[in-house]
């Protein structure tokens, strides 16, 4: 019986110590599983390999949990450099600062003696509102506290169109001035806290009273737009920000870094399940390789399904690229917007029920049975992921200009356009003539994409005339998975 307790205690510090994991450098969590809830007649998968992350033991916060209001939960985050507490708030599965930073960040610039300040330059406003930063003292671009947001902004250029590009990689979190264990929102952060809080009303309001006041109007009345720095870089000039007006939540992506807002740090503990299979397009036999990307489930290749219909001026709808059949089996073929929508109806009887937010909108189009094209959103959720960052989706080999991408996820991104320096991605939406007008339902002549190319870092989103030949991914139905 002794001998077995001690086996039994051994056992159990070692399962501990093997669950503690290893650092994963990159700050981001992946955990690969197995993909058995991708299961069905035309689907299999295998398990690629496996990631885990532990947070440093020693970190410079100490959070404690405290009371709580559905579905709210607060508690108290201590940042260890200089002693201050702040309420946090866990909302579904995000925990934020309840309050605004007032870490007193105080690189100089080449024009300010701080580039963190109070309000009016007031004492007492940093203490209610907490301290208005540039967006290169959000992203700690001096690297005073950690490397991952060095030389982002324009910490120590006059010129701010002289300044280097943000070399970090946004969607792993960076740090910038925010205590350990925590960083400056992401893309991702954003979209799941806009879309929560946008709604309802009610939500809207909840969100205002307990992220936004921290539940005490005395402390949190700010004294100017509620405009909140996130890690997202636009352009040398500019980055995006949080913005609070009356009624809602607005993502802005023109807000000038030189100009001081509000920071909202958040907590460190978000997961990205990841998931690898492969299916088989039960039309022609084709296997394709598979990524389960958190909730969502796409093709990892490009669909090379031959679209049997020909129009007045084509004898095909859908092609190879450079009309070379190899290029077919490696870039998937290409596909004009009414090919890849299945506007005929030969592959796919369904239409799609028309949303109240074109943006929802889906199409099986051409893709095989319980896979669709993907809505606007459904990119936006995964593009948020990724902080809108191309290179993380994008293939490491095969594109031009030093334009490779490190494919950390295994969507696998080619360049299937002409010359190999982009590819292009249809979506259901389409646009009319009128600025701002868009719709599901009507014959218009252009269509909106997703396009990756060579030498940009993001994913644009723009409209082509619907005859031109782009790429489609198939994303698995939800309905599928029950």
């Amino acid at each position: 019986m002794r001998i077995n307790s001690f086996l039994l205690l051994a056992g159990l510090l070692a399962f501990l110590f093997s669950a503690c994991g290893a650092e994963d450098p990159s700050g981001i969590l992946f955990t690969i599983t197995s993909s058995s809830s991708l299961t069905d007649e035309n689907s299999s998968s295998s398990v690629i390999e496996e990631y885990s992350s532990s947070l440093d033991s020693f970190s410079s916060s100490i959070e404690t949990s405290s009371s709580s209001w559905e579905p709210y939960s607060y508690g108290e985050l201590i940042d260890k450099r200089d002693g201050q507490t702040y309420k946090t708030i866990k909302i579904g599965e995000q925990t934020w600062m309840a309050e605004n930073l007032n870490y007193a960040y105080l690189q100089p610039t080449s024009t300010k003696d701080s580039s963190s300040e109070c309000y009016n330059n007031e004492p007492d406003s940093c203490a209610k509102y907490g301290r208005l930063y540039l967006w290169s003292a959000a992203m700690d671009s001096a690297a005073i506290f950690s490397k991952d947001g060095k030389d982002c902004g324009d910490w120590k250029y006059q010129n701010v169109y002289e300044n280097p590009s943000c070399n970090t990689q946004p969607h792993k979190g960076v740090q910038g001035v925010c205590p350990e264990s925590w960083h400056i929102p992401t893309k991702s952060d954003i979209n799941t806290f806009s879309q929560y809080a946008n709604a309802s009303t009610k939500n809207f309001n909840s969100i205002v009273k307990y992220w936004l006041s921290g539940n005490n109007d005395d402390i949190q009345k700010l004294p100017q737009d509620s405009i909140f720095w996130t890690s997202v870089e636009k352009d040398t000039g500019d980055a995006t920000a949080l913005i609070f007006n009356a009624t809602n939540i607005t993502i802005r992506d023109d807000i000038h870094k030189r100009s001081s807002h509000f920071i909202r740090c958040v907590k460190d503990d978000k997961i990205i399940q990841v998931e690898h299979g492969e299916m088989t397009d039960e039309r022609d036999g084709q296997v394709y390789k598979t990524v389960k990307i958190g909730s969502q489930t796409w093709m990892a290749e490009n669909l090379n399904y031959a679209y049997p219909l020909q129009d007045s001026s084509s004898d095909s709808v859908s092609w190879c690229s450079d009309n070379v059949p190899e290029n077919c089996t490696k870039y998937g073929r290409l596909y004009t917007w009414n090919a890849a929508m299945d506007s005929a109806s030969i592959v796919n009887r369904q239409k799609g029920a028309i949303p109240e937010d074109y943006y929802d909108y889906t199409l099986p189009g051409a893709c095989p049975k319980n896979w669709h094209i993907p809505s606007v959103n459904e990119w936006k959720t995964l593009l948020g992921l990724v902080n809108n960052f191309a290179t993380d989706l994008k293939s490491a080999s095969d594109w031009v200009d030093d334009g490779n991408g490190t494919d950390i996820l295994g969507f696998n991104v080619l360049p299937a356009g002409i010359g190999r320096k982009s590819t292009c991605f249809w979506t259901p939406v389409q646009i009319t003539y009128s600025l701002d007008e868009y719709s599901v339902i009507s014959d218009y002549e252009k269509a909106f994409c997703y396009c990756f190319s060579s030498n940009d870092r993001g994913v644009s989103f723009i409209d082509n005339v619907k005859e031109e030949a782009y790429s489609v991914r198939c994303v698995k139905d939800a309905e599928a998975f029950e």
